[in-house]
């Protein structure tokens, strides 16, 4: 019996001489979901698979025997790192990175995280191509921690024959943050304003900050907070941030974007999505940990919500999980609540675990 060929817009989607579907955006999925290691999927929000096996992967990379791997976008580029091993109370060298250009489907060998303590990359901060995390260390002579960030950029490669990567991390000390308690004041969200170049973070000390990439300048903007949990994302119709509530657990809420310049005295007014996105097993309703759930901003007034649900114990990765992704709109309504647009698209995958203590990641490029 003959097989069946691929669609024609299958087919199309994957061939490397359309030059109109590489220019074209999609979601990538990462998930720890083969024995070996972790995966990330290629995904086009137009033509979502009914299942993650019917199309290989972009990538697959295997992961460390202990700890998980990390994954931040920057530009076209996804960094994949393995986290370094804490022994007797100090950090391993890490080992190289590895990043992912969606732009060419080419894995290419990084630098090594910086040596000093590293916040999660998964906090880690996009703007203008160029990674932020924020990093701190010990100085010795004060017996203090010092606060700054760390950036990964591309670098310029003066000698041929030196072995250098095309990307580097430089420290940016010039401009320490503000932070009350060096090294231990949390940031629990962050935004990029519009203009592309300004970052609001706030912490759990109830304070917001702001920091200009473009001269590397530090702002203390108030004692307030914006209502968002990990990333916010700006969506130019609405002329708001978008993100998932702190408090009200996996809901979707929106603000004003906050002023860049000015001391606020009270924190931008939150508006609630009334509905409920997010999928969670009921008795799991007022675990926050359960599930992990992320929002993804994929342009043009669409977000990605994805829900990672295990399928047993928290803490036991036999079982596998299932994945709910859900793409959709927002818009106000006649009476000016928040809604969501008529057009929506839910896909659920069941799929395999291979580290508890990773969930999914997941990115617009």
């Amino acid at each position: 019996m003959a097989s069946r060929s691929p669609s024609p817009k299958r087919r199309r989607r994957s061939d490397p001489q359309c030059g109109r579907c590489a220019k074209r955006k999609h979601l990538y999925l990462a998930l720890d979901d083969w024995r070996g290691g972790y995966s990330v999927h290629k995904l086009d929000p137009d033509d979502m698979p009914d299942t993650l096996s019917s199309e290989p992967p972009a990538v697959r990379v295997t992961g460390p025997d202990i700890g998980t791997m990390a994954f931040a976008a920057f530009g076209a580029n996804i960094l994949i790192a393995a986290n370094r091993n804490v022994v007797s109370g100090a950090f391993r060298t890490s080992p190289p990175s590895l990043i992912y250009s969606t732009d060419t489907a080419a894995l290419t060998a990084g630098p090594q995280l910086p040596h000093d303590h590293l916040c999660d990359l998964s906090r880690a901060i996009t703007a203008g191509g160029k990674l932020y995390a924020r990093s701190c260390a010990f100085d010795k002579e004060s017996g203090s921690f010092h606060d700054y960030l760390q950036v990964l950029s591309s670098t310029n490669l003066e000698h041929l024959w030196d072995p250098s990567f095309k990307w580097a991390w430089h420290s940016e000390s010039s401009s320490s943050p503000p932070f009350l308690v060096p090294g231990r004041e949390k940031v629990t969200c962050h935004a990029l304003h519009p203009d592309g170049h300004t970052i609001f973070m706030s912490t759990d000390l109830k304070i917001t900050y702001s920091f200009d990439t473009s001269n590397g300048e530090w702002k203390e903007l108030g004692d307030w907070v914006l209502p968002f949990q990990s990333q916010a994302y700006y969506d130019r119709d609405l002329d708001a941030w978008v993100g998932l509530h702190a408090k009200e657990v996996r809901c979707v809420c929106l603000c004003p974007v906050a002023c860049r310049s000015a001391v606020a005295v009270r924190p931008p007014e939150c508006t609630m999505l009334k509905e409920r996105l997010c999928r969670y097993k009921e008795e799991d309703e007022d675990d926050p940990k359960a599930t992990t759930t992320t929002l993804t901003y994929l342009g043009d007034g669409r977000f990605c919500l994805v829900d990672n649900i295990p399928c047993g114990d928290e803490f036991s990765h036999r079982d596998g999980s299932v994945v709910h992704v859900t793409l959709f709109g927002l818009k106000y309504d006649s009476k000016g609540e928040l809604r969501t647009k008529a057009h929506r698209t839910t896909r659920s995958y069941a799929v395999s675990k291979n580290n508890c203590f990773f969930s999914h990641a997941t990115f617009w490029m």
